[in-house]
């Protein structure tokens, strides 16, 4: 079939959907494709295309590898540039990532749903006598990342987390505590740079206490990552510590809520729907991502995304919004 006919299929399969009497829940819909993993990630970290959930503001961005008894968490900022002309030498790099390490969990089976309709990875692994369970999101409008663990069975749960920085590349590293805020940074301010960039990433714990601690069956406790660059604030340093301490249970009940208000407004703006299952999950998948990656006004993400996303993006520019008299079809490009 040349590009023409398949032109003309797509655009009589938009105008049949704008005809439609029935207005449709896109969210209701969309959540038809999530991602579901039934094994861990054998490509995170990776230079090409991760295999592994991710996650995004838009600014802040997650990707999940590693087994169930040491999970992997990789985090990136769009703006956290090496700001070296020139491929390797400079472009985005990684600030760092958080390590869980779960001994307990050692061999147990491994289910994670990457869940596109709100931006939540939620996991769940089960070994004899414990079922464990992970969610994440990042919060729509704040430079954070929740996660929420959860303990279920007849065994206690020894968890030791750690928060790190990203070292090499010319790169500076530091480390503190605040209170009960752990801290990590990373730098690049050689002479050599067309600017400097620094990040830090503050971390405290809700229903814990330390980075190393055993959760009982039953028992709730959040990790709190705050993320700030020098170019979101002069004070990044202070300005990520005050984040990571102002999130309590109730701020992260709010944070949730508003993330999940934004992904239902931003799946509103379109629907696509032409019979394919597999070209629409292509489709949602890819709008996903980019809403993940591509909200910074200053910064655009590198070319494959940001580091710790790093992976190629397939997008069929279709679109159709939804008007009060009906609905508008925008110009189909093949590309």
């Amino acid at each position: 079939m040349n590009k023409r006919n398949f032109s003309i299929l797509i655009l009589m399969a938009l105008i049949a959907i704008s005809c439609s009497k029935s207005p449709m829940n896109n969210q209701d819909y969309i959540s038809r494709y999530k991602a579901v993993f039934t094994q861990p990630p054998k490509k995170v970290p990776t230079p090409t295309t991760p295999d592994g959930p991710i996650a995004g503001n838009g600014d802040v961005g997650i990707v999940f590898g590693g087994k169930p008894d040491s999970q992997q968490i990789y985090i990136s900022k769009v703006d956290f540039w090496k700001a070296k002309r020139g491929y390797p030498d400079g472009g985005v790099c990684l600030p760092g990532g958080l390590s869980i390490n779960i001994p307990e969990l050692k061999g147990a089976a491994y289910y994670t749903e990457q869940l596109i309709e709100d931006g939540t990875i939620r996991q769940e692994f089960k070994a004899d006598g414990l079922l464990f369970h992970l969610t994440s999101f990042v919060p729509s409008g704040n430079n954070s990342i929740i996660i929420e663990m959860g303990t279920e069975g007849t065994k206690n749960c020894p968890v030791i987390i750690d928060l790190w920085a990203k070292k090499g590349l010319e790169s500076k590293n530091d480390s503190g505590i605040s209170g009960d805020i752990n801290w990590v940074s990373r730098s690049f301010d050689s002479t050599d740079l067309d600017w400097p960039t620094h990040i830090v990433m503050a971390m405290k714990t809700i229903g814990a206490t330390g980075t190393n601690f055993t959760m009982k069956p039953g028992q709730k406790v959040y990790v709190v990552i705050s993320a700030c660059t020098n170019h979101d604030n002069p004070g990044y340093s202070a300005a990520a510590i005050k984040n990571a301490q102002d999130i309590d249970e109730s701020a992260i009940k709010n944070l949730r809520e508003s993330n999940r208000n934004w992904w239902k407004d931003f799946w509103a703006e379109s629907l696509v729907e032409i019979g394919d299952t597999t070209m629409e999950k292509y489709y949602y998948a890819s709008q996903y991502i980019l809403a993940s990656c591509s909200r910074n006004n200053i910064f655009p993400p590198g070319l494959w995304m940001p580091r710790s996303m790093h992976g190629r993006v397939i997008t069929i520019p279709i679109t159709i919004i939804r008007l009060p008299g009906g609905a508008a079809i925008l110009p189909i490009t093949l590309q």
